[in-house]
């Protein structure tokens, strides 16, 4: 909808389903004996409904201001989940301006790093509030982007972003008595802070382009069950 010069509001719906199966498979052997050799087939459903808004203006040396927010309800969890967002364009120059954003977002569905001894690899898995928690993370970004002569383009960012319930699942093999070897799971939740720069320099040659992107950044995890509760990269 135009409420007026420069000022848009928009409103949404949207609805998702995600049905997945995972199918797994250990099998173990020590000079030819079988020691483990277990499966299992877990099947997963989930629905999430969100509705969102969001207005946007525009004047003067603000380029863009945009903000909104989502609300999600998530089905398997039977609760809501609110995602304020925000974004803010200034112009310095008619070839420069600055920008900034902020918002939280929630992840229902996540690729979950599982490994054992023997093995990595990682798996999608419907987040169900118990076991593998909603992910959520918060993001901030500043940068600025300037427009030089010959079609050649610099974009900067910095940001942040706080990441929280990433789940990694160990697979232990525990001998419990004779040749009985008992399989465990053990779940560790992980927070995550990373911190980065991105630049990417842009050039047009007619009919063709090139970029040059450069990213530093540094993430730094922290459980309360690996490396004793301390920090680690």
């Amino acid at each position: 909808f135009k409420i007026g010069k420069g000022n848009d509001l928009q409103f949404g719906v949207q609805q998702k389903s995600v049905s997945m199966m995972i199918d797994e498979s250990l099998y173990q052997s020590l000079n030819s004996i079988d020691i483990i050799d277990t499966a299992r087939v877990r099947n997963q459903d989930m629905n999430l409904s969100t509705i969102w808004g969001q207005h946007i203006y525009s004047h003067s040396i603000i380029k863009t201001l945009k903000y909104g927010l989502r609300a999600n309800y998530y089905e398997p969890t039977g609760k809501f989940y609110i995602e304020p967002r925000a974004q803010l364009s200034i112009t310095l120059t008619p070839k420069a301006y600055l920008k900034f954003s902020a918002g939280k977002y929630y992840q229902f569905v996540n690729k979950i790093l599982t490994y054992s001894t023997s093995s990595f690899r990682s798996v999608w898995t419907v987040s169900d509030g118990d076991r593998f928690p909603v992910v959520s993370s918060k993001h901030y970004t500043a940068g600025a982007l300037f427009r030089f002569p010959k079609s050649l383009t610099l974009d900067i960012e910095g940001y942040i972003r706080n990441t929280q319930d990433i789940v990694t699942v160990q697979t232990v093999l525990r001998r419990e008595s004779g040749v009985r070897v008992r399989q465990e799971q053990i779940f560790n939740s992980i927070d995550n802070k990373t911190i980065g720069l991105d630049m990417m320099l842009h050039k047009e040659f007619g009919f063709a382009q090139a970029w040059i992107a450069y990213t530093l950044s540094r993430s730094i995890n922290q459980s309360d069950n690996i490396n004793r509760g301390n920090a680690y990269p």
